[in-house]
């Protein structure tokens, strides 16, 4: 079983602590969908 992120949007951040620049990316789905995987034979 897997999960599948819907409506996936990924927000860049940055920010200064103690003088120094921190950054990123921050990740956000709406919801999480549960998809069934066939193994491969």
């Amino acid at each position: 079983m897997t999960v599948r992120p819907v409506e996936l949007f990924a927000t860049p951040w940055a920010r200064i602590f103690n003088g120094q620049l921190s950054d990123g990316v921050a990740y956000r789905a709406a919801r999480l969908e549960l998809v069934t995987v066939e193994a491969a034979q």
